[in-house]
């Protein structure tokens, strides 16, 4: 005799996916200062790399189900997200943002000191702006630290209908 049941799946945040591909921007960025190369695609590969620390606590896997118990795990796309740091902070769950204010309590407003550094540092040698270079590499690498050694918590991602024998 078939049953239906509702098999419910689980992921943990942060979604370790995001992560590692955070911590790869994150080192990336490392390389080039040990380097001694130009600030800006520094300051950029910094500020995507706290972008994606930032998404990594909120952008949940979907689940592609192939049957007998196997599953593909991948992040949500992030589209619709948006690139506002803030707004990714914001996201996070309230554990883990109770966790990095901890031991960064102006979290908040040094992410809006970055906001837009993309936009801003693509023709900074016509407009003469200024950019935030140490706040970047403060918040990155104080993200690189901390996010790694988050709690994981789950949280559910879908009910996927299965037929269970009895």
């Amino acid at each position: 005799m078939k049953q239906k049941g509702l098999q419910m799946r689980f992921t943990a945040l942060p979604n370790l996916q995001v992560l590692d591909l955070a911590e790869s921007f994150y080192s990336a960025a490392e390389i080039l200062k040990d380097n001694r190369s130009n600030a800006i695609p520094i300051i950029n590969l910094r500020c995507h790399a706290i972008e994606l620390y930032l998404k990594a606590l909120h952008l949940k896997d979907t689940a592609t189900d192939f049957g007998d118990g196997v599953a593909l795990l991948r992040p949500t796309s992030g589209r619709g997200a948006g690139h506002q740091l803030g707004n990714s902070f914001t996201n996070a769950l309230p554990e883990h943002q109770k966790e990095l204010l901890s031991g960064m309590p102006r979290l908040n407003e040094e992410l809006a000191l970055l906001e837009g550094i993309f936009r801003r540092s693509r023709y900074i040698y016509e407009n003469g702006d200024s950019l935030p270079f140490s706040t970047a590499e403060h918040v990155a690498r104080y993200l690189a630290c901390r996010i790694p050694q988050l709690t994981p918590i789950p949280v559910r991602i879908d009910q996927i209908a299965s037929e269970d024998r009895k």
